[in-house]
């Protein structure tokens, strides 16, 4: 099959994510600012010279596996539309993460995965959409049911908000699965209503996508042990739910995660510290945990750029390549 080009970026996507970029890089300097002001800086090394062992390997081993449960994530996903190896994902994956820290306007670890996709795996621009659109669905259902625990747990305590995350991704999965059986689905989105009908692509989805997100709660807690702030362990997944949640906004990596922290942090602790000392803490504790999972994605990522750009320079182009027959495969068993 013809394998056509992923669509050129329109001027008013690009310069929606020009503006979305520059508002970033200003809430990322607001909170540095916030963060480092007066003794700022000398009390974050103090606190990192003085943290507990466990709290210092806590922010790199939670970041190490919240990449590798990300690339199964998208690994479990894949799979119904062409089948891809979990070594050659994990690669993508931590290729695709490092590019999203370039410090320019587009998502360019994204830009990455789609053409890796489509020029090595040969599979179609339509066929691309719809697995990462499936993956987007899956990634909603988690994100509903981390809402309703963070909501519950706010009135109800941490056992009401477990329980409540737990039948929200229950109702979540048999609703997404029963709408993806829809003929108006079938028709329009092949690819992703075979991803979306399948128990273990979906069911696989879901419970990586879960997984990340308890290990960046785990990282927030790790984070908060090693500022020694005041905050439960309740307390602090609830944070690292909320820095999840930020990241997956459209306008871009920087600054958005980091101040949706501190306005969350500001909600949920006033009363318990000044409000110049709750600001600056809170931007010292989002800046520490965006900054334990770079530590991890930069130099691991660069490691295997060598391996994307030979795999992708070993790979004929879309209009070279031979035609393939793709295998269809039957629908999991609801």
């Amino acid at each position: 099959m013809d394998v056509p080009a992923p669509r050129r970026r329109r001027p008013k996507d690009l310069a929606f994510q020009v503006l979305g970029f520059l508002a970033g890089l200003g809430l990322l300097w607001w909170c540095v600012e916030r963060a480092f002001a007066g003794d700022g800086a000398a009390e974050t090394w103090t606190a990192f010279r003085t943290a507990p062992s466990w709290a210092l390997w806590g922010l790199a081993v939670t970041s190490v596996g919240s990449l590798l449960v990300n690339s199964l994530m998208f690994w479990f996903a894949i799979q119904p539309v062409r089948p891809v190896g979990v070594g050659e994902m994990t690669g993508v994956n931590l290729v695709a993460s490092l590019l999203n820290y370039l410090p320019i306007p587009l998502r360019v670890g994204l830009i990455a995965r789609i053409t890796y996709h489509v020029r090595v795996n040969r599979m179609g621009a339509v066929a691309v959409a719809s697995y990462l659109g499936a993956l987007m669905i899956a990634t909603l259902v988690v994100f509903a049911a981390l809402a309703a625990a963070v909501v519950t747990f706010a009135f109800l305590g941490r056992a009401a908000a477990a329980g409540a995350a737990l039948v929200s991704l229950v109702v979540g999965i048999a609703l997404v699965r029963r709408i993806a059986r829809w003929k108006l689905v079938a028709r329009y989105g092949r690819d992703a209503e075979r991803i979306l009908v399948d128990r273990n692509a979906l069911g696989g989805a879901v419970a990586m996508r879960t997984a990340d997100a308890l290990l960046w709660s785990a990282r927030m807690t790790c984070a908060v042990a090693v500022l020694g702030l005041p905050l439960s362990a309740g307390e602090s997944a609830v944070l690292g739910l909320v820095a999840v949640a930020m990241s997956m906004n459209p306008l871009g990596r920087f600054g958005f995660r980091e101040a949706g922290v501190v306005w969350i942090s500001g909600f949920l602790f006033a009363g318990r510290m000044e409000a110049a000392e709750l600001e600056q803490a809170f931007a010292r504790l989002a800046l520490v945990e965006s900054a334990a999972e770079g530590a991890v994605t930069l130099p691991l990522g660069a490691v295997l750029v060598p391996w994307f750009l030979g795999r992708m320079r070993g790979s004929p182009r879309p209009a070279d390549a031979p035609p393939q027959t793709v295998v269809e495969r039957e629908p999991a068993q609801p």
